[in-house]
Formats: C-alpha cells, structure tokens, sequence
C-alpha cells in the first residue's frame, strides 16, 4: 500500500483547524503549509473546497449558537440580579491643617430589573412568576 501524500495528511488537518475556528493564516502556518498552496488546493480541489466550506460553516453555527447562549446567559442574570451601578464620588474638605483635602467616595448599588421589561422580554406567566418570586426573596434578606 502507498504512502500517503504530505497533501493527503495536511488538506484534513487544514479543514480540522478551520472547522476549530482557525483562520486560513493560522491553519497554514500551525502545519507549515503555505498559504498560495491552500488557494491552489482549494480551486485545484472540490472534496477539500467543499470540505473548507462545511468546516466554515460548522464553526460559524457553533459560533453563533455561543453568542446566543451568552448574550441568553446575560439576559436571564439581568432579569434576575438587576444591575450593578458603581458611582464614585469627590468632594473638597478642609483637612486638620486648614488645606482643601479631596475625598473620593465609592459605593456600589444593585438596582433591580425593571417590572417593565420583564413585561417585555418575558411571557405573562414567567415575567409575573419570577417577579414574584424576587420581591419574596427580597423580603427574606
């Protein structure tokens, strides 16, 4: 049985790298393959044209279904911790010398969602549900 090709080891790894979310840039040079090389294979060859696409393809939707978890994530926590507001605050006082002394104060509030945006992002029974059981769980702190 002949021996595989470079190309034949390196055109899977190049789509493997790609379907990782790896740039062409990247891919070539992690298998030290030059990047004219990768276009000539790609236009010479339909599998790994194809097989780039789909690997493309692939990442983009894993991508794209991670960005909706996290912006999801973001969202429900939003909904239920509220948010945080950090102010920080500089006043002038006369020091124990007589001097103007500037005195920075900070503090950190958690304000609560909004009952309206629950009405707006939520379904009726969830929204009123999970706001109820805010206020309930505000009182037992």
């Amino acid at each position: 049985m002949a021996r595989p090709s470079k190309a034949d080891v390196q055109k899977p790894a190049l789509i493997a790298l790609i379907e990782r979310g790896a740039s062409v840039d990247e891919a070539c040079a992690a298998l030290q393959v030059g990047r004219r090389t990768f276009y000539t294979w790609e236009g010479a060859d339909e599998e790994f044209r194809h097989g780039v696409a789909r690997a493309r393809e692939a990442f983009a939707g894993r991508a794209d279904q991670e960005v909706q978890a996290a912006l999801t994530r973001s969202l429900v926590q939003y909904l239920v911790e509220g948010e945080t507001v950090e102010r920080e605050t500089t006043t002038t006082r006369e020091g124990p010398d007589g001097k103007p002394v500037e005195v920075t104060k900070k503090s950190v509030e958690r304000r609560p969602c909004p009952k309206w945006v629950f009405d707006k992002l939520m379904p009726d029974s969830v929204a009123g549900a999970l706001h109820q059981h805010l206020h309930l769980h505000e009182r037992d702190e």
